[in-house]
Order: structure tokens, then C-alpha cells, then sequence
């Protein structure tokens, strides 16, 4: 398996100040080991480095936080003291809690089955006619599907959950991707400076991480029991 996990916080933010070493100097990143980072690029219209294993990419609108290896608790409790305690003064109004997984459903037929069960091909008619092929790379079907769950409308509160053939490296021919998308947000028409909503967003992904996790977990274990996978 291959995973990710991802932190997208929106907001008005500049990303001249974000460095490792502001990082260092004002976030208590308990995983750091004092190594280089990995510095792609500081400006002052984005900012992209690697520090301890989680990639911070700063835009005008928005900072990525995102690790191939840590928790996403961690990249939470990284957000909450860097615009919770640090940057409080920042305007935020949305953030969005992402996982990634390339799992191997270990023969292309079950990915094929899982495709076909998600997209069927009758209703497609005779264009989908010729699409079955023993090639995984010939085979037609299933090439993203998004099924989106709506929790709350003021503010908006939604779950966007992806499936895909995966894209990476041994995972093409059997491989499934899944990404959901946790998105809690102020509405387009409202105050951004509204303290009072950035108080309740802070809160919010503080207190919601744990049920993000069981749902994307929940949905992922689904599809495998269905697969028959282990």
C-alpha cells in the first residue's frame, strides 16, 4: 500500500515568511531529526520545501501539508498551533483533510470486477461494446468515479470520495486508488475576517479527525471485503 495524507488550509496568507527554519523556529515539529531539508522554492508567491518527511507548499490562497509518512494527526496539530497560536491573526475560511491510498487488489480481474461494478457498461450501449480486453492497458471501463456526500450547507460540510486504477509504479495493472476529501468551509459570500468562524473551523478539524479517519478507513474496507481482499 501507498498512502498519503494532506492538510489544505485556505486562507489569505503570505508565503514569503515560510521557511524550515521559520518552521523550526515557531512549530514544535517533535518529528524533526535535524536534517537538510529540501528546499524547492521560497517567493512571494509560493513557497515549497520538504522538512522531516511533510512537504509545505504555501500559495497566496492556501498551504499544503502533506506526508507520505506521518499521521494525519500529526499535520492537524502542526495546523492548529501554527494558525491557532502562531499566524492567529491570519484570515482562514476553509480547510480541507485529504487521504490517499494505492492499494493492490492483487489480480487485475478484481480490479476489473470492481470497475465494472461501479460502472457498468450497459448503459453505455454499443460504444462500449469492444471495451473488454485481457490487456490491463487495452481494457476499457472505469477511469475515475466521485460520489460526493453533503453534510451541512452554511457552513459547507462535504465528503468527496474517489476511486481509480492507480497510476503508480507496480500498482498498473491490479492496483485501485482511493481519496476522499474532507471539505469544511465558509460560504463564498461571507466575511473572510470573521473571527468567530475561524474559531469554529479550528475546532472543527480539531474535533472531526477521528471520524475522518474511520469513514475513509470504513469506505476503503468496504470495497476490500467486497474483493475479497486481505
Amino acid at each position: 500500500m501507498i498512502k498519503s495524507n494532506t492538510v489544505v488550509i485556505v486562507g489569505d496568507l503570505n508565503p514569503a515568511i515560510f521557511s524550515p527554519a521559520w518552521i523550526r523556529a515557531n512549530i514544535d515539529l517533535t518529528v524533526d531529526d535535524g536534517s537538510d531539508p529540501e528546499v524547492q522554492i521560497i517567493h512571494s508567491e509560493i513557497a515549497d520545501f520538504m522538512l522531516a518527511d511533510i512537504r509545505f507548499t504555501v500559495e497566496r490562497n492556501r498551504i499544503i501539508i502533506r506526508s507520505l509518512l506521518h499521521d494525519v494527526e500529526l499535520l492537524v496539530a502542526i495546523s492548529q498551533q501554527m494558525f491557532g497560536d502562531v499566524l492567529s491573526h491570519t484570515p482562514i475560511w476553509a480547510y480541507g483533510i485529504n487521504f490517499e491510498r494505492h492499494i493492490d487488489f492483487e489480480t487485475f480481474e478484481k480490479r476489473n470486477a470492481l470497475g465494472r461494478m461501479l460502472c457498468p457498461l450497459d448503459p453505455w450501449g454499443d460504444w462500449a461494446k469492444d471495451f473488454d480486453n485481457k490487456d490491463p492497458q487495452l481494457n476499457g471501463g472505469m477511469s475515475s468515479i466521485t460520489m460526493k456526500k453533503v453534510y451541512n450547507k452554511d457552513p459547507e460540510i462535504y465528503e468527496m470520495f474517489t476511486i481509480q486504477p492507480s497510476n503508480q509504479k507496480g500498482y498498473q495493472d491490479s492496483g485501485v486508488f482511493f481519496q476522499i476529501n474532507n471539505h469544511f468551509g465558509q460560504l463564498s459570500d461571507r466575511d473572510k475576517f470573521d473571527e468567530k468562524f475561524r474559531a469554529t473551523l479550528l475546532t472543527s478539524m480539531r474535533e472531526n479527525i477521528g471520524d475522518y479517519v474511520k469513514n475513509f478507513e470504513a469506505g476503503i474496507n468496504h470495497f476490500l471485503a467486497w474483493g475479497g481482499i486481505k
